[in-house]
């Protein structure tokens, strides 16, 4: 027994660094404030044994509950995590609490609960022990071999959860007079260090695992430990968590472990660009989807509006900087230029083309375009016709035969015909020519009736 009780033998708790990436350069547990403590539970009864014979304690299990629940609130896993107790009965019950407190789950029981004697050659980072008893002079408790398992199977922080006076008392009651490895050992823990004092006590003594030095707190009963509710209660401070793409501190108020960091950064950098450095970015916008805030800044685009002069009509674009840059080095071309402009007036027919658009207007003043407007010809026939303008214009130096169609009747005859008016015109003439009559005289003077 002497050797296991040995101050140097005891700092073990102190000096093994815990194996997983929560390990602090100072070999903390994350929300606590020691290492090692013997959490001397308040009011503590034993109960009614749940199955068979085998002892349990309800007021322990429950802060043994509440305890894995805040270790996991800082960040401890769950893998990371062993309880032990020396009866089967405490040890079913704890399971069933936890199981509760969604803690564990049945297909996933990441957290380890045993008793001490099956847990003999195991170990774990951080190990809580839960006596049961809290009436002196419990043999099985007292065991010399299973006190050496029970303070030894932790790498970094141990806590025990129980009564003081159960294993350093007699029956009698005497103190001290317990067993003589359990007295020293909490001769031990009532021995003050630095920034600690001593440890042991009704209060357990827990920290937040983000600023262990500034917010901290004496738990004397599980409903004062700290959740997700009214974690901003505990601790005000800001989150010094640094986020992976950027490097800036998280910004939000200090929240557990299960709280996701700030997702958008509101941190201010300088603009990389020598025009507008003055105007500072927020973080997250020009993060982006980029892998690194580095990265993002390399590819950043400023997006300052800059207003600049159409090289083709002197009408201003307002353009992003970047944008602006590119086309004044000629790298990028501009859509056409949508701006109103004035009505144009065609040069060959002062035909009037309303609602322009300035890069229109100046194709029509570079080329001269055909005026599509459509106007009323009347032909030399003095058949009436809708055509283009330009196509009018045409007609009026060359004009071509004309094809609508005409009742006509025959000079000879008087038969009423169907024909194209060209085709009734030739016969006119040839009928002019043949009688030296005119055609309009026939019919008192009516020769054609036009249509279409």
């Amino acid at each position: 027994g002497d050797k296991l009780i040995n101050k140097n033998e005891i700092d073990v708790f102190n000096k093994i660094k815990l194996l997983n990436k929560y390990a602090s350069s100072y070999n903390k547990v994350y929300g606590m404030s020691t290492n090692i403590y013997f959490w001397d539970i308040l009011n503590n009864k034993e109960s009614r044994p749940i199955a068979g014979l085998s002892a349990c304690n309800n007021s322990e299990a429950s802060a043994v509950v509440s305890l894995v629940q805040w270790l996991l609130l800082s960040g401890i896993p769950k893998s990371s995590i062993t309880i032990i107790t020396p009866y089967k009965g405490q040890r079913n019950l704890i399971v069933t609490l936890l199981r509760k407190a969604n803690c564990i789950l049945k297909d996933d029981e990441g957290i380890t609960v045993s008793t001490v004697d099956r847990y003999q050659g195991d170990e774990n980072d951080i190990v809580i022990l839960s006596l049961v008893r809290v009436n002196p002079g419990n043999q099985f408790v007292a065991l010399l071999n299973r006190f050496i398992v029970a303070t030894s199977r932790a790498r970094l922080g141990f806590y025990i959860i129980g009564s003081i006076n159960a294993v350093t008392k007699s029956k009698a009651g005497d103190d001290n007079s317990g067993p003589e490895h359990w007295n020293r050992f909490i001769n031990y823990l009532k021995t003050p260090i630095d920034n600690v004092g001593i440890r042991v006590g009704s209060s357990l003594p827990i920290c937040c695992p983000r600023h262990s030095s500034k917010r901290r707190l004496e738990i004397s009963s599980i409903d004062r430990f700290p959740n997700d509710n009214n974690w901003s209660q505990f601790c005000k401070d800001a989150c010094r968590y640094k986020l992976p793409k950027c490097k800036h501190y998280c910004g939000n108020t200090c929240h557990s472990h299960y709280k996701l960091h700030t997702i958008d950064c509101e941190q201010l950098v300088e603009r990389p660009c020598s025009k507008h450095s003055s105007i500072p970015l927020i973080c997250n916008k020009v993060l982006g989807s980029h892998t690194s805030l580095t990265y993002a800044l390399e590819k950043f685009q400023c997006d300052i509006n800059v207003s600049y002069q159409r090289n083709e009509c002197n009408h201003v674009v307002s353009l992003s900087c970047y944008n602006g840059t590119l086309y004044e080095s000629g790298r990028i071309v501009l859509e056409k230029c949508q701006q109103k402009v004035s009505d144009y007036i065609h040069p060959v027919c002062n035909h009037i083309t309303s609602n322009m658009k300035c890069y229109k207007k100046l194709e029509y003043e570079a080329n001269t375009p055909i005026c599509i407007i459509k106007v009323n010809y009347t032909r030399p026939c003095k058949c009436v016709c809708v055509l283009e303008c330009h196509e009018a214009i045409k007609q009026r130096s060359n004009p071509s035969d004309c094809e609508a169609s005409i009742d006509y009747i025959k000079p000879r005859c008087y038969h009423k015909l169907s024909i194209r008016c060209n085709v009734g015109s030739k016969i006119t003439a040839w009928w002019n020519n043949q009688n030296s009559l005119s055609a309009d005289r026939l019919l008192d003077g009516t020769t054609l009736v036009r249509y279409g």
